[in-house]
């Protein structure tokens, strides 16, 4: 199998597309930059491509076709940059991979920890030898309730970690979880918008799901909340 790689992070994942090329025999072929109209031909003769969150539209599909090019393969949980009803229309495959939710989950805190601390501004003002902690006091997230919106495995971790801050910890899912239920209290979107101090988004992008919180969603939370999205960018009407 020969596969080529757009977007090729050399810091990091050079090392790996190298060690898997050896231990599969799969030639690989890069370039370091995004897919196009303009580099399509790099990738001649290849079975199938990977890319990143670059959006792969009916014209760029047909292009990678036309050279041979039979699998297209994100290195990312999220696929919606890839027209997939062209796909199936023109028999292009697709996969996508997973990320391991704990490193998501630790993110989605670490960011939590950040904001309610005023991590950045703080940052900010050290740079100007602005030591004053006038408008810096923060706030101990062990005293806030806090809501997850999508008891997936990266919510559920989120939850589990929150836990050990002594948080207030509700959560939102369409259906009830036996994993969430261990750290948290499922309540409706209108409750947990209404009363949380942190709203943390976990949910997958969709149809229904998009734009999940909008102006309506907004208007019901408290003054001051914050909104953590480690999931897909789409999930807010920003």
């Amino acid at each position: 199998m020969r596969l080529f790689v757009y977007g090729m992070r050399m810091f990091d994942e050079k090392v790996f597309f190298d060690r898997f090329s050896e231990e599969l025999g799969i030639e690989i072929g890069y370039t370091e930059s995004p897919p196009s109209i303009f580099n399509y031909a790099l990738a001649k003769d290849y079975d199938a491509i990977t890319v990143l969150t670059n959006k792969i539209g009916p014209e760029l599909m047909d292009a990678f076709r036309s050279i041979g090019v039979r699998l297209i393969c994100t290195r990312t949980i999220g696929y919606d940059h890839i027209d997939l009803a062209h796909a199936s229309k023109t028999g292009m495959a697709v996969c996508n991979v997973t990320y391991d939710p704990i490193g998501v989950a630790e993110f989605t805190v670490m960011l939590m920890l950040m904001t309610e601390r005023k991590v950045k501004m703080l940052e900010a003002r050290n740079a100007a030898n602005d030591f004053r902690l006038n408008d810096m006091l923060g706030k101990a997230i062990g005293e806030l309730r806090i809501g997850i919106i999508g008891a997936g495995l990266i919510g559920v971790n989120t939850l589990r970690i929150l836990s050990g801050f002594g948080c207030e910890l509700v959560y939102y899912n369409r259906s009830p979880s036996e994993a969430a239920d261990r750290y948290a209290k499922r309540v409706g979107i209108d409750e947990l918008l209404s009363t949380c101090d942190i709203v943390s988004m976990h949910l997958q992008l969709n149809d229904e799901t998009h734009h999940f919180l909008n102006a309506d969603s907004f208007s019901k939370m408290k003054d001051g909340a914050v909104v953590i999205n480690t999931a897909r960018g789409s999930l807010i009407d920003t």
